[in-house]
């Protein structure tokens, strides 16, 4: 989805971004029976253009707080994917997106705090 020019999805977007899932991770993918490709992504509503950091960081988030035994899993994630952006933009764009949450859930503030304390 990275390599989906924004602008072709979003006429407004600036250009050179690309079309970002925005809750990406494996709670929304579906996958064959073993497990080993991608046939479809689930609940896009809160795709934007932006950068493709936000997803990385935001699916490193989601196994970093739902699944933490599967961390270390996180490394095949980049390498398939080709990059590994610098922690410090992986680490920003977490903290961005539970801005957004505790916007509407202010409850969960705590998952923010956790979120700001992290290191790689």
């Amino acid at each position: 989805m990275h390599s989906v020019d924004a602008v072709e999805v979003f006429p407004r977007a600036r250009p050179g971004s690309v079309l970002v899932h925005g809750d990406f991770g494996p709670n929304n993918m579906l996958l064959t029976d073993d497990g080993s490709h991608l046939t479809g992504l689930l609940d896009w509503e809160w795709a934007h253009a932006g950068d493709p950091v936000e997803d990385l960081a935001w699916c490193e988030w989601i196994v970093r707080t739902h699944h933490p035994r599967w961390v270390a899993a996180l490394e095949g994630f980049f390498d398939a994917y080709g990059a590994r952006p610098p922690w410090t933009a992986r680490h920003r764009a977490m903290t961005a997106r539970c801005r957004e949450l505790v916007g509407f859930q202010p409850h969960r503030v705590d998952l923010l705090i956790a979120t700001e304390n992290w290191t790689e």
